[in-house]
């Protein structure tokens, strides 16, 4: 059996999630006996395998994810150059990706690792900001032609679902979703829209995303892709 570490807090299910490090991460109801757990995880035995394999390949490979200047960073579906100009932050030119000019004297003084780190915190502050602008207009956009309603919408670093819609049909989405070409991010707001109204993944539930996004289909296939590559490349 696995060793894991277990998380005990109110709520009504167990889940299994695998830590940057490598570590099982267990999240149990309060009561809930080891013997239960225990069981569940050899449930789900094939998918930790697999996911326990990812995470070692992917930090294996650690020196490779590192950005510097005259990398490239994803933005609505396409790679971008990274390049330093005379910016404040983050800018996007339609060209590039433009850093701060003290990138330039970082990525002489740093440490690889220590330099991407730096790069990755700009543009996570970049892809939250755009994620603001862009996502509520949508939001409110796709709503109000399908007469639907919700409560809210706030922008997360959630790195294992795109979006989510809770109980009371507050909108949450994943800053990355910044990083997916504009038909996904559309399906992802139709997808938690759908959610208003059927809080399941029901028949009903796909048939009212249909009627919201009829390119479901191909966009959940390319997220699925994109959502392995950000994984790869340690997003």
């Amino acid at each position: 059996m696995y060793d894991y570490r277990l998380i005990r807090s109110y709520r009504r299910s167990l889940s299994v999630s695998i830590q940057n490090d490598g570590t099982l991460l267990v999240r149990s109801p309060y009561g809930l006996s080891r013997d239960r757990i225990e069981l569940f995880l050899a449930s789900k035995r094939k998918w930790i395998d697999n996911a326990l394999k990812t995470r070692q390949e992917i930090n294996a490979n650690a020196e490779h994810q590192y950005l510097k200047i005259g990398h490239s960073a994803k933005l609505e579906g396409e790679d971008y150059p990274l390049k330093t100009a005379a910016v404040k932050r983050i800018e996007f030119d339609g060209e590039h990706l433009l850093l701060p000019l003290h990138f330039e004297a970082d990525s002489r003084q740093m440490e690889a690792a220590e330099l991407s780190r730096k790069i990755r915190e700009e543009l996570s502050v970049f892809y939250r900001t755009r994620a603001r602008h862009l996502l509520p207009g949508l939001a409110d956009e796709i709503a109000a032609a399908h007469r639907l309603r919700y409560n809210g919408l706030s922008i997360t670093s959630a790195r294992t679902r795109w979006g989510s819609c809770n109980s009371r049909n507050h909108l949450n989405f994943s800053w990355r979703l910044m990083m997916a070409d504009s038909q996904c991010i559309r399906y992802v707001v139709c997808h938690e829209l759908a959610h208003t109204l059927h809080h399941n993944h029901s028949a009903a539930f796909w048939q009212t995303l249909a009627g919201l996004c009829p390119e479901c289909q191909q966009a959940r296939m390319r997220l699925r892709t994109l959502a392995r590559e950000l994984q790869y490349t340690g997003w």
